[in-house]
């Protein structure tokens, strides 16, 4: 129970972080109507992202880890 409970919200995570680098693509390539709906989908998923993490009482580092290497 405790592997989903950490990996549902990395799930939830790893799509917001796919979403923006496909919004990134298509704004590359002019296609921006579809770079922001994927703008907005991955906006969508970064709140149930931390909604699902604290909801299940998830105590995973992934996102720390993420910020770590990011910024």
């Amino acid at each position: 129970m405790k592997f989903l409970r950490n990996n549902i919200p990395n799930a939830i995570t790893a799509a917001n972080l796919f979403c923006g680098l496909v919004a990134i693509y298509l704004a590359f390539h002019n296609l921006l109507a579809e770079a922001a709906f994927f703008i907005i989908a991955a906006a969508v998923l970064d709140f149930f992202d931390g909604m699902t993490a604290r909801l299940l009482k998830s105590d995973t580092k992934m996102p720390k880890v993420i910020k770590t290497i990011l910024f």
